[in-house]
């Protein structure tokens, strides 16, 4: 392979004479990113001064070129990106008096053919300020001035620490790209098609485990003699097998959205998790491990001060990996972490004897933060490496500030009116937060009970009155209902033609003026006070729409044997079957009617109740841990 890999000073002079580059017209144009740490260009910068202070040999991805011997150049298959930047780099140099190997050497098809892209730019960057960039109309232009600009504060940097002239060397001696070069017949825009084609799309957490089982594998033994080539194989193989089985597991949709919100990829979630921890303290105790406080790197990060969240960078997670692991003991104590973590979330989630730490975690996770900055602020990470007993406590104590005291919001306001807070308006958190509490920490559950938070957010749940305002639209009564409605409609004082009538067209599932069916609504009912609302998610909350409560509850109870999830609280409401024995009102005991001073009133009562027992629980938690 020695005669295909090439040092950078070598690139434009491959067998001693100057060679030229031609990036034919179906290449992209230029976009290798600039405006944040972890872009392409700033970078490429980085990893090579971290080998140019290790003074060790960094590799760049090959290049793909093919000759042609007409014109005496060659074409550029891939790779383009690489090459335009360090060509930039050389352009820069010139100002310092250094040679530029690059010069009139690279020829783009897609810029003007008078102009040179290169001295464009830094003709642009010369007589602009920065501040103008955003009004560049050419897109490539504006990616080649971005990435100009930080490589003339990079080189400055270099310059003025005096590292310039020695970072230059390394460069042209040390850093090396291998070069594959096609046959001259072929068709460059076919061999383009194909790689670009046949490329595997990679991932943030595909590139990391290539990292991660690159390095942490013990090259030597105890003696320090070499181990065979196969061993390494086999270490790799070992750790990859563990890296699987996590990756299998977090990924799952409902265990994904569980910790991290995410449906789709649970892995980045873990892996974001990892580096977080394993970077927490190297601001303020610099690691043993790491001696990247060289002041060229650190002034040439101060650039990027600020940035990186504002604009979407390649690979951002996967930099950030990089840029920490330069050894195999970061490598090794980074699997640690992430096994470390993926241990005791899998401890929390698959637990089914002892649920108390997963719904205290779902509750922290998918409650309403009040604006409380200790929810607000709130990190899975927060509790990760603490022991079960503060975990759980740590959890309690955000619980309990974000459920609401019923008891103290009691008091009426002048118009009489209790539970004020606590009423329906859309965008109540305290009532979303109190309704979700009774689902989540109901009474008689035992040690195995598990909230569904995945179906609470998946399906959008919403407040849902149980007893519903008198719709103006018309009604269609669900087949389920139609045998109450009718028997209710039969004992009504409706005349008998009218009840004929009415009952015919329900029977044929029409759809009925509302005002022909005001006799199934109670217009006593406070329709927004606390005791009428309970959660339901968005597909059975739907289905119920304006239909009175009589048939509710047949539509409830057939969207559960169809396979809907429906909340403990919401279905016990609805079957009155919530423990009021020491209350001072009972539901009525008729299943189909809902009344104010009967049901919604014990509602009412049982919810405070419930209220001071979960409170009261999850402060004894707090004391006892």
């Amino acid at each position: 392979m020695k005669e295909f890999i090439y040092t950078i000073g070598k690139i434009f002079c491959l067998d001693d004479i100057p060679t030229k580059y031609y990036i034919g017209p179906y290449q992209r144009g230029y976009k290798w990113g600039s405006l944040s740490r972890y872009d392409q260009v700033p970078q490429l910068l980085i990893d090579i001064y971290n080998a140019f202070e290790k003074n060790v040999d960094y590799y760049l991805q090959y290049i793909t070129i093919k000759f042609d011997s007409k014109k005496k150049r060659y074409e550029v298959i891939d790779g383009q990106q690489r090459l335009t930047t360090l060509s930039l780099f050389f352009y820069i140099l010139e100002s310092y008096g250094l040679n530029n190997p690059a010069k009139n050497l690279v020829e783009y098809s897609r810029y003007d053919k008078d102009k040179n892209i290169f001295e464009e730019t830094l003709d642009y960057i010369g007589r602009f300020s920065e501040e103008f960039d955003k009004d560049i109309s050419q897109q490539d232009l504006f990616y080649f001035v971005k990435a100009a600009r930080v490589i003339k504060k990079f080189i400055a940097i270099l310059n003025e620490n005096r590292e310039l002239q020695e970072f230059v060397e390394f460069l042209n001696n040390k850093v090396k790209i291998i070069v594959n070069t096609e046959c001259e017949f072929i068709v460059p825009e076919e061999v383009f098609m194909q790689l670009n084609n046949n490329r595997v799309p990679l991932t943030d957490s595909y590139l990391i485990k290539g990292l991660l089982l690159t390095h942490a594998v013990n090259i030597k033994d105890a003696n320090g003699n070499p181990f065979p080539y196969k061993e390494i194989l086999d270490q790799r193989v070992v750790m990859g097998r563990i890296w699987d089985e996590i990756n299998t597991w977090v990924n799952l949709p409902k265990v994904a959205h569980f910790f991290f919100k995410d449906y789709t990829s649970g892995m980045d979630g873990l892996l974001s998790m990892a580096i977080e921890i394993a970077t927490d303290n190297i601001n303020t105790a610099k690691d043993t491990n790491h001696q990247e406080n060289n002041k060229s790197l650190e002034d040439f990060y101060n650039l990027f001060a600020g940035e990186g969240k504002e604009f979407e960078v390649s690979f951002l997670l996967f930099n950030k990996f990089n840029e920490y692991v330069k050894t195999p003991k970061e490598a090794f104590r980074l699997l640690e972490i992430i096994k470390h973590i993926y241990y005791r979330l899998h401890d929390i989630y698959e637990n089914h004897e002892d649920t108390k730490l997963y719904n205290l975690l779902g509750f922290v996770q998918f409650c309403e933060t009040l604006n409380n900055e200790k929810i607000k602020n709130f990190k899975l990470k927060d509790i990760i490496s603490l022991p079960l007993d503060e975990a759980e406590s740590t959890l309690s104590e955000l619980a309990l500030l974000a459920i609401p005291d019923v008891e103290k919001l009691r008091e009426p306001n002048k118009d009489g009116v209790f539970y004020e807070k606590l009423r329906y308006h859309s965008s109540n958190d305290l009532l979303s937060n109190h309704l979700l509490s009774l689902n989540v920490f109901p009474e008689h559950r035992n040690d195995s009970y598990r909230f569904d938070f995945f179906h609470y957010d998946y399906e959008k749940w919403s407040f849902e009155h149980i007893s519903p305002q008198h719709p103006k639209s018309r009604v269609k009564i669900s087949k389920t209902s139609i045998q109450n409605v009718v028997d209710k409609i039969n004992n009504s004082e409706l005349e008998d033609e009218k009840k004929k009538k009415l009952i015919e067209r329900i029977q044929n599932e029409e759809f009925i003026d509302s005002a022909e069916i005001s006799i199934l609504y109670d217009e006593n009912i406070d329709l927004d006070a606390m005791g009428n609302m309970a959660l339901l998610g968005g597909g059975a909350n739907s289905a119920l729409k304006n239909n009175p409560y009589m048939a509710k509850r047949g539509i409830l109870f057939d969207k559960m044997s169809q396979g809907y999830f429906i909340p403990i609280h919401t279905l016990n409401v609805f079957n009155k079957v919530l423990d009021t024995s020491d209350n001072q009102t009972h539901f009525s005991s008729e299943l189909l009617e809902w009344t104010n001073d009967r049901d919604v009133k014990a509602h009412e009562e049982w919810m405070e109740k419930r209220n001071k027992d979960i409170r009261k629980m999850l402060a004894e938690k707090i004391v006892k841990n």
